[in-house]
């Protein structure tokens, strides 16, 4: 069977890879926006927007946050209007991330819906109401249990993909009447949990010597899961609560920096990688500068203790996990030693040439416009790391000059992206010096760095003259499941090279647009998403992987769905699923 197409042109179906036909004409360069050499990041300008619901209504009263990635802690906020509008005026060049708040919603991602935007965007933060879990907690005799904290820890999203426990934790403290109610739940499946032993108080509480209880009524192990559904509510979630003391572990977490003022948080983990399932601040610190801590009401198991900390804003640190045994009695004695993560530091520089003449000019773009992020793509990365993304600052914003320092990386092999302003640059190499001065080409090789490595010689280049693609499927197919558009490179010469492959999802409106593409011939490929992702990370680009690069090439070469990008050439095309 053939579906109707634009281009009478037919290939043959193939497994999770759709061939397509490529309608409409190319409809070539469209005025697009390239920029002489890189501003100096003095002028100043606004960021405006307005903040809605998932049905389009304003929202009024929501704080929109506005921060730029080189000083989050400094992020400025702002109050939204009877429409639903806001503005930050004043601002200088930069990425700066927008995210929006207001009790009993969540944003429309998962993970936090963290717009990027610079001077003279107008940006629209969608928030959706997010469900409800209510229930009561009571003894085994039937009478309430007051004041103890309840929590919904989520362990997957609504597409089934894995959750980070802590950091999707809620929590609210019962009644008189032993009743709690809890709300603003992103859509999901979740464990309800009694006693959740966050740690997160400096204040003694009268349940923190008790091991936590889980819906209905047992350990982590037996806990029922629930389903809950943005906007809807889930009722008679009651738990009967075991008055059940556990055990405590007594933790000296001591680290190279340990004579300075360290914010630092210890943690116990399930073996399993089930999730952070409990977490101490210290309650004491030495003479020799170590700091104590105590976790209580830990029921016996396989556990691992990781400790983190950071000095100010700028620099984390983390210790290598050690597995411990809880059985019948206290342990003491463990000591965790805090490890610096590693950093990448470098200069990002604009090379100049001569362009076509209708390449026309546009706006002005500064270097701190340009968000720069670092990715671990090492096949065995570390699970508990993993289970705490927060910890990590792996973004920066370029400065002025073009510097950047990316820190708090796990050790392993890294590429970097940059999210880059306008439409005109795009990054043409990305490189170190290496032995014999032969420079390392980081397009084609990881960065591989070592535990508290910091690697100060990257160099990105970026060059103008950059080329947009924009595609729509057409097809039934497509209005289901998730699809990610690539493109894939031509030359041979640039077959290992990951910096000339492009990818982005496939929109719900079966739209996508790649951008900042270096001029070439490239194929077109479109994919189906399988594999579950966790919801806080983005998908690893496939180029990135040796087998996965090897195996789309294979993809694109058999359709031969071809694309000739020229300088500053802007295109559309329609592409329609062939089948048999």
């Amino acid at each position: 069977m053939n579906i109707h197409h634009v281009a009478d042109i037919h290939f043959p179906l193939r497994i999770c890879v759709f061939s397509i036909a490529i309608g409409f004409a190319v409809v070539g360069a469209w005025g697009m926006s390239v920029y002489g050499q890189a501003s100096t990041g003095k002028r100043s300008g606004t960021i405006a927007g307005r903040v809605v619901t998932d049905d389009g209504q304003p929202v009024e009263g929501a704080t929109v946050y506005c921060a730029t990635g080189e000083n989050i802690g400094a992020a400025r906020m702002t109050i939204t209007d009877s429409e639903g509008n806001f503005l930050f005026t004043g601002l200088g060049p930069s990425a700066y991330r927008l995210s929006a708040y207001t009790p009993g919603f969540v944003s429309s991602a998962q993970s936090g819906e963290e717009r990027v935007a610079r001077l003279g965007d107008t940006a629209v933060l969608t928030l959706v109401r997010g469900g409800v879990v209510t229930g009561r907690v009571t003894t085994g005799a039937g009478e309430p249990v007051v004041a103890v904290g309840v929590a919904a820890i989520q362990t997957r999203d609504s597409q089934g993909n894995p959750a980070p426990g802590f950091r999707s934790m809620r929590s609210r403290p019962t009644d008189d009447r032993g009743i709690y109610r809890l709300y603003g739940l992103p859509s999901g499946t979740y464990l309800i949990v009694a006693n959740p032993s966050t740690g997160l108080s400096f204040q003694p509480g009268a349940y923190d010597q008790h091991i936590p209880t889980y819906f209905p009524s047992s350990n982590r192990d037996g806990a029922s899961e629930i389903s809950v559904q943005a906007g809807g509510e889930v009722t008679g979630i009651d738990i009967n609560y075991r008055d059940v003391r556990g055990h405590s572990i007594s933790v000296a977490v001591v680290g190279p920096n340990s004579s300075k003022e360290m914010e630092l948080s210890a943690m116990v983990e399930l073996l399993s990688g089930g999730g952070i399932i409990s977490s101490s601040r210290p309650n004491a610190r030495e003479p020799g500068g170590a700091w104590r801590f105590t976790i209580n009401g830990v029921a016996d198991g396989e556990y691992e203790l990781v400790a983190r900390g950071n000095i100010g804003l700028e620099e984390s640190m983390v210790s290598a996990p050690r597995r411990i045994t809880v059985r019948g009695a206290d342990i003491s004695g463990v000591q965790l030693s805090l490890l610096p993560l590693a950093s990448i530091a470098g200069r990002v520089m604009l090379e100049s040439g001569a362009l076509p003449a209708d390449c026309a000019k546009g706006r002005e773009s500064a270097f701190n416009e340009i968000l720069i992020r670092a990715h671990n793509v090492g096949k065995s990365a570390d699970a508990v790391m993993d289970s705490m993304p927060g910890v990590f600052r792996i973004t920066d914003t370029v400065r002025p000059n073009g510097e950047f320092n990316v820190r708090n990386l796990r050790a392993g092999p890294h590429f970097l992206t940059l999210d880059l302003p306008g439409d005109g640059w795009y990054v043409k190499s990305v490189a170190m010096p290496g032995a014999a001065r032969r420079n390392i080409d980081l397009g084609r090789t990881a960065l591989t760095l070592k535990a508290g490595e910091k690697s100060a010689d990257v160099t990105v280049t970026l060059a103008e003259g950059a080329a947009m693609f924009e595609g729509k499927m057409t097809g039934e197919r497509f209005r289901r499941g998730r699809w990610r558009a690539h493109l894939v490179p031509v030359e041979a010469a640039e077959a290992d090279n990951t910096l000339r492959y492009y990818e982005t999802d496939v929109g719900a409106d079966s739209g996508f647009t790649l951008a900042h593409i270096a001029p070439g011939k490239y194929w077109v490929v479109i994919r189906a998403l399988q594999e579950p992702q966790s919801w806080d990370a983005p998908v690893k680009r496939a180029a990135w992987d040796v087998q996965e690069r090897t195996q789309l090439r294979r993809e694109a070469e058999a359709a031969k769905i071809e694309l000739d990008l020229g300088a500053c050439a802007r295109i559309r095309r329609e592409m329609t699923e062939q089948t048999k």
